[in-house]
């Protein structure tokens, strides 16, 4: 039968070779303890951290209250003796000078409310009557548009008591300020695109002056 027959015949193996498994498996088995490791670290770390706040902040509530924790009661306290025996303080205070010293319980106003504080209330109270010698803006113009309708020559005293002013007060204002008047209706014709044609009106806004008696010269 010949030599072949008489020996065993060969198999091929149907299982991959263990050593590439057991190197693979092994490698991810040391990246997840690793990772564990890391993350056991950092809740260490925060769990310590968390203790030292809990225990910072128990201390405090736990702590008496000092005496310079305390708000000011307005009396020379022990705190106000202590500071007046230190040198380099009173000089500090030498050098700032004289200055005012509230009262307990009094709230001092920053400077814009003490600015506005200061102000007169009549020109900062909210009303429909202005404070005496003075006009509103709508007043005015309703004021200077009545002077330019008088005749020449004609007196204005009627206006001025209406308006609760005199001509004293109001001889700069009618020499620089006027109320806007507008000139006659001007129309002209223009050709446009396509030959067409529209009427444009025009109305400009002139300086009239008044021509009372009281007006001022030019």
């Amino acid at each position: 039968m010949g030599a072949g027959a008489s020996k065993a015949a060969r198999r091929l193996p149907t299982n991959a070779p263990t050593g590439a498994t057991t190197g693979t498996a092994d490698a991810a088995m040391r990246a997840a303890r690793a990772a564990a490791a890391e993350q056991a670290a950092a809740d260490a770390v925060q769990q310590q951290q968390q203790q030292k706040q809990d225990a910072r902040a128990m201390e405090y509530s736990s702590r008496p209250p000092r005496a310079e924790d305390a708000p000011f009661s307005g009396e020379k306290d022990e705190q106000i003796l202590k500071d007046g025996m230190d040198p380099q303080f009173l000089a500090n205070l030498a050098r700032m000078g004289q200055v005012k010293v509230p009262e307990a319980g009094v709230q001092i106003p920053a400077r814009p409310l003490r600015t506005l504080s200061a102000r007169n209330p009549l020109y900062t109270t909210r009303t429909l009557t202005p404070p005496p010698g003075t006009v509103s803006a709508q007043t005015l113009s309703s004021l200077l548009d009545a002077f330019k309708s008088l005749p020449p020559g004609r007196d204005a005293e009627a206006l001025y008591k209406r308006a609760r002013m005199t001509k004293d007060q109001l001889k700069d204002v009618r020499r620089w300020v006027n109320s806007p008047s507008v000139a006659d209706e001007a129309t002209r014709v223009e050709e446009g695109a396509n030959s067409l044609v529209h009427q444009v009106t025009e109305l400009k806004a002139v300086w009239i002056d008044a021509r009372d008696k009281d007006a001022p010269g030019k």
